[in-house]
């Protein structure tokens, strides 16, 4: 959900931050009247693209783009079907988006090479840099990472107080919670091994309500599902990252206003959720 007029300010302090306006990239249902992608599209089905002066996002999927920005009543959201050309054969590789929209004509040129914030030295560098021209004839720079499927599968440094750092262990179990039915979940915010081959596993509601989950951690069974009164003395700290469960009936990574998305994969390779670090 994008921020309201009076929400616009909350915009810019967090865009030191490099605010990720959205993390999914557009799909739409196969139309023959859209240009083909062509063979050189193939290798990048999407990108994700954020500048900070002015602040803009850009989400790029093959044959469509959705662009946001801070306008008068709120972030103004365009939509822009065109097509994804990326050009492997340069070194280092590039790719253009050229899409029209509503107001006219966006074109997005992405060149892989380091980008840096503009707002802070405390955000990570971006892959790729962005020039884009806007369809009111603006250019802006700004910083892609790729999206959804392409992005790299780095395993991620896990400090020592980062739960998640037994989160293959811990998989089987949360998804029996998940799959217990008695409270709906949004998200897992923490797990951990208990004796006897049990672990715990605490629930967020969508209503904010959090459920701590025992359950066999080869998750053959739910022992106990009560709310949550207070921690475990070992419970770790909770809510940085949480788990958000793969949706059958969502393509591609959630939709979040900050942090970062990092994909899960289950022993068997099948997507099984989604860490977002650094929630807001």
């Amino acid at each position: 959900m994008f921020p309201s007029r009076a929400g616009l300010h909350h915009l810019a302090l967090l865009a030191p931050m490099a605010v990720v306006l959205s993390a999914s990239v557009p799909t739409l249902a196969s139309d023959p009247t859209r240009p083909d992608p062509g063979p050189q599209a193939a290798s990048i089905r999407g990108m994700s693209c954020v500048g900070e002066e002015p602040f803009w996002g850009l989400e790029i999927g093959r044959t469509e783009a959705r662009l946001s920005r801070p306008g008068a009543a709120g972030i103004d959201e365009i939509i822009l079907t065109g097509r994804l050309d990326t050009l492997d054969f340069l070194e280092p590789p590039a790719a253009v988006f050229r899409g029209d929209g509503r107001e006219g004509l966006l074109v997005a040129t992405m060149r892989r090479e380091s980008c840096a914030s503009t707002m802070s030295d405390q955000t990570p560098d971006r892959p790729w840099r962005a020039v884009v021209s806007f369809p009111d004839g603006s250019v802006a720079a700004g910083c892609c990472s790729l999206a959804g499927a392409d992005a790299a599968r780095v395993a991620p440094q896990v400090e020592p107080d980062d739960w998640t750092r037994h989160l293959a262990d811990l998989l089987p179990a949360i998804r029996a919670c998940i799959a217990d039915g008695r409270v709906p979940v949004e998200a897992v915010v923490s797990a951990w091994p208990m004796n006897r081959g049990m672990a715990g596993i605490r629930l967020r509601a969508p209503d904010g309500s959090r459920h701590d989950c025992i359950a066999d951690a080869t998750g053959s069974r739910v022992e106990t599902l009560v709310p949550v009164r207070e921690s475990p003395a070992d419970a770790p700290a909770e809510g940085n990252p949480v788990f958000l469960p793969a949706d059958p009936e969502v393509a591609g990574p959630p939709n979040v206003a900050c942090g970062r998305i990092e994909e899960v994969l289950a022993s068997g390779g099948a997507l099984a959720g989604w860490l977002h670090r650094d929630p807001c």
